[in-house]
């Protein structure tokens, strides 16, 4: 029962640090596909998902794991290095990641379709 509100705290932990780290995240892919960062977020809010852009922009599904998992981790250390996440924490999402390599992409493709 208490995995359960550590889980709530994590999630909104989580929430928080997707806020913040958003542009960081959004300008790092964008500079992987070769695109600015105000036509990713046009393309995004356009419908298109990353894996739809990234194909446009003639980058691999592996190739955009590997930009997206640096936008995150850049993320991260900047996260870390303003305190406003532990090590510790920064540690339990790279482990995640690594676990669930699709996470960033499924949740900023879901940011942008919610504000179309």
């Amino acid at each position: 029962t208490g995995k359960g509100k550590g889980g709530a705290i994590d999630r909104f932990v989580t929430r928080q640090f997707l806020q913040k780290y958003r542009p960081v995240m959004i300008n790092d892919i964008a500079k992987g596909l070769n695109l600015s960062s105000t036509q990713l977020t046009s393309d995004l809010k356009a419908g298109q998902s990353l894996s739809q852009i990234a194909t446009a922009q003639h980058v691999s599904a592996t190739q955009l794991n590997t930009i997206v998992n640096n936008a995150i981790q850049d993320a991260l250390h900047q996260a870390v290095s303003a305190k406003n996440l532990t090590q510790a924490q920064a540690d339990a999402y790279t482990q995640f990641l690594q676990q669930h390599p699709q996470f960033l992409t499924h949740i900023v493709d879901r940011h942008f379709k919610a504000k179309q």
